[in-house]
């Protein structure tokens, strides 16, 4: 069965298409036909000619398909060093600057400075993220991050500052707020 991206709607293990989509993950043609997304190689060139930036690709695949993944990577993506990709499972184990990645879970675990969801038709409704919907806003977002010569960590460090959460009544605030509060990062303040 071929899918497209917008069949898919929910990524995972589960769903009303998770048995569809998972039988590609078992196919060594799907390795070696997956189509590249438009775009995907000016992407790539265009983020690997900045100043001080290393792309690394963390990919989680069945180990019988890794020789294949490498050599598509390598072959389409010529800006991308063979030691730069890594083959893991646990994405939030990397320790990176940037972060861009399509799958919710990865986003939310990661310990990168700055995560960035790439909005696709199964994480729609995903919020309280920086997320981009194309290449171009990627790019426009690390530039900005490049002028600004700092880091979430940066950022951190040099606090105290204030974070508001704005949203209508019942949106989910003061969870949020108290999740934040977890952290000795952050704190309530308390009103009079």
């Amino acid at each position: 069965t071929k899918l497209t991206y917008e069949d898919v709607k929910s990524w995972g293990s589960s769903g009303s298409d998770a048995d569809k989509r998972m039988e590609c993950f078992n196919s060594k043609e799907f390795f070696i036909n997956q189509p590249l997304l438009p775009g995907a190689q000016e992407f790539v060139r265009e983020l690997a000619s900045g100043e001080n930036r290393e792309i690394f690709i963390i990919t989680a695949i069945s180990l019988q398909f890794m020789e294949v993944r490498v050599k598509r990577i390598l072959t389409e993506f010529s800006e991308i060093k063979k030691e730069n990709i890594i083959f893991a499972n646990r994405k939030e184990l990397f320790k990176t600057d940037i972060l861009l990645d399509d799958k919710p879970d990865n986003i939310l675990q990661s310990t990168a400075d700055y995560r960035v969801l790439f909005r696709r038709p199964w994480n729609q409704d995903m919020t309280g993220m920086l997320s981009v919907t194309n290449y171009q806003e990627f790019l426009a977002m690390v530039a900005r991050i490049e002028r600004n010569g700092y880091t979430a960590a940066d950022a951190v460090r040099q606090g105290p500052f204030v974070v508001s959460l704005v949203g209508p009544s019942g949106s989910g605030k003061t969870a949020i707020a108290a999740k934040l509060a977890e952290s000795p990062l952050f704190a309530i303040p308390r009103s009079t």
